[in-house]
């Protein structure tokens, strides 16, 4: 049974609340949830795109009945009355059981100051095999230019020992080997819920767990 499609989700009060999801860790509980990684401020999810394109959005009802929880980056707030700690060290208290515990980690590689430092951390920890990585289509999300944006998130790839894959237009998912190597490179056209939770299967069902 694919690990990521559990057949049965216990009802949370917000699983998609890293707040909610740490205090749930201290009473010593293992809610299911995806976590997702990005550079952008984590209040919403960004809207759709005009043109036919792969958005988190899509992404978040693809994995569905899995919630998928936006992880607040350093001082942000994850909810009204819970803001995650900005000081680099105690984030990192915050880091580890949110990603050591998710199901899946979606990410969108950037080059923000913090994101080399938890790369590693997903490393040292051998949490990489859960981890699905996005290549964006062009100006497909964050109106950001990634064909010219993309190569400067190499050295945090390298640092954590991963062969950094050039940019490839179009869109794509992959993830990582045990060897630290790309694979299991996915593209999606005109896009559906339907054609991403595929991709998203496809790649969770070739994951296997470090020996």
């Amino acid at each position: 049974m694919n690990p990521f499609r559990p057949r049965n989700l216990a009802p949370a009060p917000d699983p998609t609340n890293p707040a909610w999801l740490i205090e749930q860790f201290r009473q010593y509980l293992r809610p299911n949830y995806a976590l997702y990684i990005r550079p952008w401020p984590a209040r919403d999810l960004l809207p759709a795109h005009p043109y036919n394109l792969v958005t988190e959005s899509l992404i978040a009802a693809a994995l569905s009945p899995l919630p998928m929880a936006v992880l607040p980056r350093p001082g942000e707030p994850c909810a009204p009355d819970a803001t995650l700690p900005a000081d680099p060290a105690q984030f990192l208290e915050v880091f580890r059981p949110l990603t050591h515990f998710a199901r899946l980690i979606f990410i969108v590689p950037n080059n923000t100051p913090d994101f080399a430092t938890h790369l590693r951390e997903l490393a040292v920890a051998r949490d990489i095999w859960r981890c699905i990585f996005w290549m964006p289509a062009e100006q497909s999300i964050a109106h950001v230019d990634w064909p010219t944006l993309w190569p400067t998130f190499s050295n945090a790839f390298i640092a954590a020992n991963l062969l950094f894959p050039p940019y490839t237009p179009g869109g794509w998912f992959f993830r990582f080997d045990p060897d630290g190597r790309s694979c299991s490179f996915r593209i999606l056209t005109h896009p559906s819920k339907e054609k991403v939770a595929k991709a998203l299967d496809s790649i969770a069902s070739e994951m296997q767990p470090p020996a």
